[in-house]
């Protein structure tokens, strides 16, 4: 069985970004910031993107880091690999 978070770090690594809603609409994930935030504990560099709406509203968009290297983590091993958590980066658009 696939789970959320397998989903999310599938979708990252195409180098799609990701919004709440787009989460709901798509995979029926409705608590995307809490899987980001599992996915950083496990060493995954994944950026916030703040983002305004045509409204003015403002919300989140993820992403991962340009830099990341997808090769470094596997998600069933990560704890026994012995890699850290590298960093979260918030960025303003």
């Amino acid at each position: 069985m696939t789970t959320q978070l397998d989903i999310l770090v599938n979708h990252f690594t195409q180098g799609k970004s990701l919004t709440s809603l787009e989460a709901m609409g798509v995979y029926r994930i409705f608590r995307l910031a809490s899987r980001v935030s599992e996915l950083r504990q496990q060493g995954y560099d994944i950026v916030t993107d703040m983002k305004r709406d045509e409204t003015g509203k403002t919300y989140a968009s993820y992403r991962y880091a340009n830099d990341a290297d997808f090769s470094l983590y596997d998600l069933k091993a990560e704890e026994e690999s012995g890699y850290t958590r590298l960093h979260d980066s918030v960025y303003a658009t």
